[in-house]
């Protein structure tokens, strides 16, 4: 198993090999990098034209890490500056549905990680949530007492649409039931499939194709 980047002491160059529940932002943040950083890296370039997504790598993949190169900014003294460390913390996107239609102008909290906030989804049902870039986990709830929904929320862990349990994931996200989140074809799962197949103008096959996995990804996306 690699051991993870130490953010207190110096990083040399060289490959981390990416463990369950990594992404490129959580990575960033242990090696002192910006995300964008080492997604733009060259040598980084295989495993961006690979995954497409820099939340979604597969545990196995390799992230080369650069050095950090220090920046000097020249202020005049006795007086105090603010420096904001930019794409930090980051955001999480979601859009709200209830019967395939938004959540609109309802009030919603979020507890990440323990830390709870609250808010009013937009007109289209869209929550947008800071969140610290190793965050985990949270909680959702949407709506009023009388019709509060709860959404479970697992960060930094989408597979790749490639395998099965990452086209699961995508269903569940976007509101298909698929059965359990493993990496087995069930009838729940090809029952999933075929809903949002039908949705989206598909052919009704219950087989993930590539045109159907694709079609996963550009909605989970938007």
């Amino acid at each position: 198993m690699a051991t993870k980047v130490d953010p207190t002491k110096p990083v040399g160059k060289g490959d981390y090999v990416v463990q369950d529940d990594d992404c490129m932002s959580s990575i960033s943040e242990d090696s002192g990098h910006f995300w964008d950083t080492l997604w733009n890296l060259a040598e980084n370039a295989a495993l961006k034209e690979t995954r497409k997504d820099p939340n979604v790598l597969m545990p196995g993949d390799k992230v080369t890490i650069p050095p950090i190169t220090p920046k000097q900014v020249s202020k005049a003294t006795g007086s105090t500056y603010q420096f904001r460390r930019k794409g930090v913390p980051a955001k999480l996107h979601l859009r709200i549905l209830k019967q395939g239609e938004p959540r609109a102008n309802e009030s919603y909290r979020v507890d990440i990680d323990g830390k709870l906030t609250k808010g009013v989804t937009d007109a289209d049902g869209v929550v947008d949530i800071y969140i610290p870039c190793k965050a985990k986990k949270g909680k959702l709830w949407v709506g009023p007492p009388e019709d509060e929904k709860m959404y479970t929320l697992q960060l930094g862990k989408t597979m790749p649409v490639e395998r099965i349990l990452g086209v699961k994931q995508r269903l569940k996200n976007i509101g298909y039931r698929c059965g359990s989140l493993d990496d087995e074809i069930t009838d729940a799962y090809r029952n999933g499939l075929r809903n949002f197949q039908k949705d989206y103008e598909l052919p009704g096959t219950g087989e993930a194709d590539d045109a159907t996995r694709q079609k996963l990804v550009d909605v989970h996306r938007s």
